[in-house]
């Protein structure tokens, strides 16, 4: 629905989804969408094209003149947006945490990581400890990707989610079908 809602049926999808922060800032504002557009061609195959997901408090503050970028703010499911795409890259969006139950790649781009902790809001658990690759300028982000190794990638991402007690292994539809017809 996604691909055919924005005309992009023959491309891949890198969600880029920044959190709301308080002084109403983008955030992230520093990617280079066609260097990253490049390197995941050039890492991933296939032609690619960036969603930006921008909060709805900012979002019409928002002025794209990228043509690398299709703004998809006042989509009104996020959990569609998170779906049709390969890759998200976040800073520090909860959207991240829905994401990895997919399995799939996300980077995080926290330009701004030392300014955000200070002035808007901590974090439950330190960035050093989450199971993604995480990037403060556009070559850290661009080597990331480079860099990215799909089977360590897996086994951090499952390695944290048994640290934080995660019991969703993509079946749960299945086991409660099996639950019922066993009663």
């Amino acid at each position: 629905m996604i691909k055919k809602q924005y005309n992009i049926i023959d491309k891949n999808i890198v969600l880029y989804a920044p959190t709301f922060r308080k002084d109403f800032s983008f955030g992230g504002t520093s990617i280079d969408f066609k260097k990253l557009k490049e390197e995941l061609k050039r890492k991933f195959g296939g032609d690619w094209v960036v969603l930006i997901k921008l909060h709805p408090m900012i979002a019409s503050k928002f002025k794209n003149d990228d043509e690398n970028i299709i703004d998809v703010s006042f989509h009104e499911d996020m959990q569609e947006l998170l779906c049709a795409s390969d890759i998200l890259i976040s800073d520090y969006s909860s959207c991240m945490w829905d994401f990895a139950l997919m399995r799939k790649p996300i980077f995080v781009f926290a330009d701004d990581i030392e300014e955000y902790t200070k002035k808007d809001r901590a974090f439950y658990m330190p960035v050093e400890k989450w199971p993604y690759p995480v990037a403060e300028n556009n070559e850290q982000l661009l080597n990331n990707i480079e860099k990215f190794n799909k089977d360590n990638y897996l086994n951090n991402l499952n390695s944290h989610f048994d640290f934080v007690g995660c019991f969703d292994y993509g079946n749960s539809c299945k086991e409660i079908l099996n639950y019922i017809n066993k009663k």
